[in-house]
């Protein structure tokens, strides 16, 4: 196996005599509760060309070796626009990359972000998914964001996004799905700033009928130096009547506010739980004027006494889920609309080989699994 063979091949393929290249890497540790160490299991590997991120290449570590995991790369126009991106997942089986997943991106005559094309690519057929339209205020803001999932018959509206600011900074933002023939709000985020504009707080609410009911909310703690020094992560109990924390993300910055480390740490009973580390490389940091993102995580789970393998995944707020389970030669095993944080599978359907997974909520997540 060459884990750096696919970074050399797409350099040579996208870049020019003139082009400026750079590299970084961040690294990320997980925690071992039995040895109280943190243990090395995956890297990202970022190029650049100028301020142009060009591809980003992702390893995990294996019995002491990193081996690939995925690739992705970036496209754009002479403008320096994003036009395309581009992925590929790392067949173990077959030591060789294959093609999975394309984003396009469709600008108007002013360079606002119009429309993005989500299109799936297996055994080299490229089939349509998702796509997103974008519409903005006179002020160049954003305004809505309508998302279709296509199914055999067509295109069909999934969910909306719509946006209210307050001045510049975003203030709420509603996100409804697609019920009956109609628009019905699921859930809202309301978000709130510092006096240098800074997110400090952002809360989500279930929306039901006229009642909000509070469900998480993340809390942006700025220095005295305006760093971000911590992210804390609340749920509400219902019962209680009040916030309890979940999880907190703490920040080491350098003089400059580059973020240089995080530790992500769970809340349990007995205190805070480390469970994973993350190493930045310089010139790291967020835009404290926009939420942080965060990642989805899922597994599967099997029992040999029984027929259903089980998909499960993060979804602590019953959101609208499109959940596709593909195999590696183009078949599709699954296609569900979910609120669940779980999709049964037919084991039958399950044969040997790799498949990957789609997740499309208000955000898409991706990634795959194996069956031998």
């Amino acid at each position: 196996m060459k884990p750096i063979f696919i970074l050399s091949t797409a350099l040579m393929i996208s870049l020019s005599g003139w082009a400026q290249i750079s590299t970084d890497t961040t690294f990320q540790y997980e925690w071992n509760p039995n040895t109280e160490i943190w243990s090395l299991f995956n890297r990202t590997i970022n190029t650049y060309n100028q301020d142009n991120k060009i591809s980003e290449l992702v390893q995990v570590m294996y019995d002491n070796r990193w081996e690939n995991y995925s690739f992705r790369a970036y496209r754009y126009d002479n403008d320096h626009l994003l036009t395309e991106e581009f992925e590929q997942f790392w067949n173990d089986a077959a030591l060789m990359w294959e093609d999975n997943y394309r984003l396009s991106y469709y600008y108007d005559e002013s360079q606002h972000l119009r429309e993005l094309l989500h299109q799936n690519i297996y055994d080299g057929n490229i089939r349509n998914s998702l796509r997103e339209f974008i519409s903005y205020y006179p002020d160049g803001l954003q305004k809505e964001k309508i998302v279709q999932q296509y199914s055999e018959k067509g295109w069909e509206y999934f969910s909306r996004n719509t946006y209210s600011y307050a001045g510049n900074l975003l203030s709420r933002e509603v996100i409804s799905n697609w019920v009956d023939e109609a628009w019905e709000p699921a859930f809202q985020y309301e978000y709130a700033y510092n006096i240098q504009g800074q997110i400090i707080e952002r809360t989500k609410s279930r929306l039901t009928g006229a009642e909000v009911d509070p469900i998480t909310r993340h809390e942006y703690i700025i220095n005295r130096n305006n760093h971000l020094e911590q992210i804390l992560s609340f749920r509400w109990n219902s019962r209680k009547k009040q916030w309890e924390e979940t999880s907190r993300d703490l920040f080491s910055s350098d003089p400059t506010g580059d973020i240089r480390t995080s530790i992500y740490q769970l809340a349990l009973r007995k205190g805070w739980a480390n469970y994973l580390f993350s190493e930045y490389p310089q010139n790291y940091h967020f835009d404290l004027t926009q939420p942080v993102e965060t990642d989805c995580s899922f597994f599967i789970q099997t029992d040999p006494l029984r027929r259903m393998a089980v998909l499960q995944f993060e979804n602590p707020e019953n959101e609208m889920f499109i959940v596709r389970i593909i195999h590696e030669s183009g078949k599709l095993v699954k296609s569900t609309v979910t609120s669940s944080n779980e999709v049964k599978i037919d084991k039958e359907k399950l044969t040997a080989g790799l498949y990957y997974v789609e997740l499309q909520g208000n955000s898409l997540f991706s990634g795959k699994f194996s069956v031998e």
